[in-house]
């Protein structure tokens, strides 16, 4: 037959003559593949050019010079596109392993990036808050809220506010993620932080001899109020728990465990060694007596003396010491509403406390010429007054607060995933009830709130005690209604700690009212475990909390105190440091 070899057929396609381009009509249209015999580089088809291949040759003859098409990029690519190699397959772990390079569980020594900058980025996120965050109130911000915008104008490299804060830093980055290098460089840091703090308290002992406002003084007081309460964190971080079971010189009784921590009569004397308090104690007087004198002085800095007052007060009520006159009227350093309220009661524990010290002695027999104020009607009568007083503050709050929901909570029932109520051994502790605030800081003021009341509930029971082991007059006030009073007390101490333990929850789910239940892996910030730590310690540390929920509170204590890498938190939730 002749060739129906269409004439139209161009003088470049390889198809045989007489082979038709079109097919039977009852067939699909076939259209050649000249991916092979013609391919068409991109330089010709961006210039509008026809290339003419020839496969012996391999060269595109209408380029200029007659280019090479084996150095063509497309040519490469063919040999994917006709079969003769085949493409790679995509892994599937490739996500995986691009997560875990960006969250590396230690810090790799070969990056760039210097330790201390890691560190510094894991104490900002963990530690350290905004003043204006709306999530918490004032009575939840402390010195770490206030420390990055001093460190912002404090010199690198040299002013004491730096190095604390590189030496905190480490300090907490090493422990969280055990690197030794950061702990070896935070000690380095400390050493430096104490030189160039007592340096700056001798230039601010020559400044202010002028007139008018000392600006100059005003900063460096900030800054030194700062740096001086994170040398302190950085001390009770660090400290090793072996220092708490060395014999204390002035330590008056021995407890009678073998392995236990020499003690006195408010526990452990660690406290009052190693924490900076005292510094900076002594420069809130500074800049309130340069505040007094004619002609110039400091100005306050209200929202840092309170944050940095707080903490104080808390440690004064551990180690049962009165709060100093100048430092006792929360109004002078800008505490209002509830929050002055349960100020001043705390300012009245400390003073109780450290009056009644004499009942926690081993020796209490021996104590018959301790006089009459400390020993009898009168101590009596200030512990009821002040328990009044305690009872009466929640009422007090919800009233006098600015939008009085703000300062109730609401209590509900825990929940499984299977939609039963929470029954776990742990959680039987608290009944499977659950507290839920409007913020952190509230639930951190009620904690506090329980964690006074029950010094003061100890302190009514072991006068009561008391009388069980003395017999001489002074203590004999209340024998005929002794049994009850004892019961009221212990069943009162035993609803305070139940009550804390239900609001535990609502720190470590970070507030959500729909995690289901809590469990052992979910950790808490650290400056929200900084909200809870005093009132675990001071629960964990009441003699007449009973054991049940005591171990709840212990086991949550030591998680707080990871948390935070509070070497000495965790050592007194392990060894009862402290006695209440």
């Amino acid at each position: 037959m002749p060739s129906k070899h269409n004439s139209a057929c161009p003088s470049w396609c390889s198809l045989a003559p007489g082979v038709s381009h079109v097919r039977d009509v009852k067939s699909r249209p076939y259209r050649p593949k000249c991916d092979y015999t013609h391919p068409h580089c991109t330089r010709c088809l961006k210039a509008g050019r026809i290339c003419t291949w020839d496969s012996s040759l391999f060269t595109c003859t209408d380029q200029p010079n007659g280019t090479d098409a084996g150095s063509l990029a497309f040519k490469s690519e063919n040999a994917f596109a006709r079969g003769l190699a085949r493409r790679p397959r995509k892994s599937k772990s490739k996500s995986t392993a691009i997560i875990s390079a960006l969250a590396p569980a230690t810090p790799s020594r070969a990056l760039s990036t210097p330790l201390t900058l890691h560190a510094f980025q894991y104490w900002v996120r963990g530690f350290t808050s905004q003043p204006d965050d709306s999530r918490l109130p004032d009575i939840a911000h402390d010195y770490n809220t206030y420390a990055l915008c001093h460190w912002n104008q404090a010199s690198a490299g040299s002013s004491p506010l730096y190095l604390a804060v590189s030496a905190f830093s480490l300090a907490v980055f090493g422990r969280a993620r055990g690197e030794s290098r950061a702990l070896g460089d935070a000690a380095g840091f400390y050493a430096k932080s104490v030189a160039a703090t007592q340096r700056e308290l001798r230039r601010l002992a020559m400044t202010g001899t002028g007139t008018g406002p000392d600006i100059e003084a005003d900063v460096l007081i900030d800054q030194l109020v700062v740096a001086t309460m994170v040398m302190g964190s950085y001390e009770f971080t660090v400290q090793e728990k072996q220092r708490h079971s060395q014999s204390l010189s002035f330590s008056v009784v021995h407890h009678h465990h073998r392995d236990a921590p020499v003690t006195d009569e408010v526990g452990s004397r660690f406290w009052k060694d190693v924490c900076h308090y005292q510094g900076t104690l002594g420069l809130m007087q500074i800049r309130q007596q340069k505040q007094q004198q004619k002609g110039y002085g400091c100005t306050q800095n209200m929202a840092l003396d309170r944050a940095a007052r707080r903490p104080i007060i808390r440690a004064c009520i551990l180690r049962g010491t009165a709060i100093p006159e100048w430092l006792q009227d929360g109004a002078l350093f800008g505490e209002q509403g509830p929050a002055l309220g349960l100020d001043s009661l705390m300012v009245r524990v400390a003073a109780l406390r450290s009056k009644t010290l004499w009942l926690f002695r081993h020796d209490i027999k021996g104590l018959a010429q301790v006089s009459w104020l400390e020993s009898g009607e009168d101590v009596e009568k200030e512990a009821n007054e002040l328990e009044s007083a305690l009872e009466s503050w929640p009422g007090e709050a919800v009233a006098a607060a600015s939008q009085g929901d703000e300062w109730r909570f609401s209590s509900r029932v825990q929940m499984h995933s299977d939609g039963c109520a929470e029954s776990s051994v742990a959680l039987d502790d608290y009944q499977g009830i659950v507290h839920t605030y409007a913020t952190h800081g509230h639930a951190a003021a009620w904690s506090r709130w329980r964690a006074i009341s029950m010094i003061v509930s100890s302190i009514r029971l072991r006068l009561l005690r008391a009388q069980d082991d003395n017999e001489y007059e002074g203590l004999e006030l209340f024998a005929s209604y002794r049994p009850q009073a004892e019961t009221m007390i212990c069943a009162r101490i035993q609803s305070l700690a139940i009550d804390m333990c239900r609001s535990v929850p609502f720190f470590f789910n970070g507030g959500s009212s729909s995690r289901p239940h809590l469990a052992d892996d979910p950790e808490v910030l650290p400056r929200i475990a900084a909200l809870l730590g005093w009132s675990l310690t001071v629960a964990v540390s009441t003699e007449a909390v009973p054991n049940a929920p005591k171990e709840w509170l212990r086991h949550q204590l030591v998680r707080v105190a990871r948390a935070l890498g509070d070497a000495v938190i965790e050592s007194a939730a392990e060894r009862e440091e402290f006695r209440f």
